[in-house]
């Protein structure tokens, strides 16, 4: 994984139901809203192109 020292603005909308769980976790976990979506978010995306890689061969 790379380690950039440029930052880019990402800007999601959400309901309220899933906004409150997001919350209650970041909170029970002590970590900022940002680094939840962006850890969880970076770990999905992970998956998803090392199954491209893997299994969408051509």
């Amino acid at each position: 994984m790379r380690t950039e020292t440029k930052e880019s603005l990402i800007n999601i909308r959400a309901k309220v139901f899933p906004k409150e769980l997001i919350d209650i976790a970041t909170y029970l976990i002590s970590k900022s809203c940002t680094d939840f979506i962006l850890e969880a978010t970076s770990l999905k995306a992970e998956d998803i192109l090392l199954n491209q890689c893997f299994f969408n061969r051509r």
